[in-house]
Protein backbone atom coordinates (compact mmCIF):
# COMPACT_ATOMS: atom_id res chain seq x y z
CA UNK A 1 0.00 0.00 0.00
CA UNK A 2 1.42 3.40 -0.91
CA UNK A 3 1.58 6.05 1.76
CA UNK A 4 -0.30 8.59 -0.36
CA UNK A 5 -3.66 6.90 0.07
CA UNK A 6 -4.17 7.74 3.78
CA UNK A 7 -3.05 11.32 3.20
CA UNK A 8 -5.51 11.75 0.35
CA UNK A 9 -8.29 10.27 2.45
CA UNK A 10 -7.41 12.60 5.31
CA UNK A 11 -7.51 15.59 2.96
CA UNK A 12 -10.85 14.52 1.51
CA UNK A 13 -12.33 13.88 4.96
CA UNK A 14 -11.10 17.20 6.32
CA UNK A 15 -12.49 19.09 3.33
CA UNK A 16 -15.87 17.36 3.69
CA UNK A 17 -15.95 18.18 7.42
CA UNK A 18 -15.01 21.79 6.68
CA UNK A 19 -17.83 22.13 4.12
CA UNK A 20 -20.33 20.58 6.55
CA UNK A 21 -19.28 23.03 9.28
CA UNK A 22 -19.65 25.96 6.90
CA UNK A 23 -23.13 24.77 5.90
CA UNK A 24 -24.15 24.38 9.55
CA UNK A 25 -22.93 27.89 10.37
CA UNK A 26 -24.76 29.31 7.34
CA UNK A 27 -27.98 27.50 8.22
CA UNK A 28 -27.78 28.62 11.86
CA UNK A 29 -27.32 32.26 10.77
CA UNK A 30 -30.26 31.94 8.37
CA UNK A 31 -32.43 30.51 11.15
CA UNK A 32 -31.40 33.34 13.48
CA UNK A 33 -32.25 36.00 10.90
CA UNK A 34 -35.54 34.29 10.12
CA UNK A 35 -36.57 34.03 13.77
CA UNK A 36 -35.58 37.64 14.50
CA UNK A 37 -37.52 39.00 11.53
CA UNK A 38 -40.40 36.70 12.50
CA UNK A 39 -40.47 38.10 16.05
CA UNK A 40 -40.11 41.73 14.99
CA UNK A 41 -42.81 41.57 12.29
CA UNK A 42 -45.52 39.57 14.09
CA UNK A 43 -47.53 40.13 17.26
CA UNK A 44 -46.43 38.99 20.76
CA UNK A 45 -48.52 35.83 20.32
CA UNK A 46 -45.74 34.48 18.07
CA UNK A 47 -43.15 35.24 20.77
CA UNK A 48 -45.25 33.45 23.41
CA UNK A 49 -45.54 30.38 21.17
CA UNK A 50 -41.73 30.50 20.62
CA UNK A 51 -41.14 30.69 24.40
CA UNK A 52 -43.44 27.73 25.03
CA UNK A 53 -41.38 25.49 22.75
Amino acid sequence: MPMMMPMEWMIVLSSIIFVIILLMIFVSFMNLDYSFSFKSINTPQIIQSWEKK
